[in-house]
This record gives C-alpha cells, structure tokens and sequence, in this order.
C-alpha cells in the first residue's frame, strides 16, 4: 500500500477535504501522490488528528518529498 514503504512520505495529514485539494494541486503540477485513510478520515470525523487518527494523510514519493511540500506551502496550505 502506498505509504506503507520507506519510498513514501507523508507531506500532509488532516481534515479529508484539505487533504483533497492537495492532492489536486500535487496531480496537476505531475506529481505521484496518494491519500490513505480517506475513507476513515470521512467515515470518523469527530476522531482528532493529531495522533494520526481520523486524518487523511497525503503521501507521495520520497524523491518528489520536497517539490510536494513547495507547492503546498506555495499554496498556503501548510505541509507537515
């Protein structure tokens, strides 16, 4: 599962919503990029993320780390 592997990192986790504008803004400037626990994140929401629980977490390749957290500090979205 992608994330899951050492060649993922994860550059966003929070509100499902925010995490699908990411990942939009990531896809359209061609980057590889993943969303795990959308589903809980969605299903869950009152579950605080903080401690990784009921965030949607925003993952991509461990080589494109840095251009993903750019473009979504460029966007004023805030990363990790």
């Amino acid at each position: 599962m992608p994330g899951d592997s050492d060649d993922f990192v994860e550059v966003f986790a929070g509100p499902v919503v925010k995490a699908g504008l990411i990942r939009s803004l990531l896809e359209a400037d061609g980057l590889t990029v993943f969303v795990r626990d959308e589903n809980m994140a969605t299903m869950e929401p009152w579950l605080r993320y903080g401690a990784g629980i009921g965030a949607a977490k925003v993952v991509v390749p461990r080589a494109q780390e840095e251009r993903a957290l750019q473009v979504i500090a460029d966007a004023g979205l805030g990363g990790r």
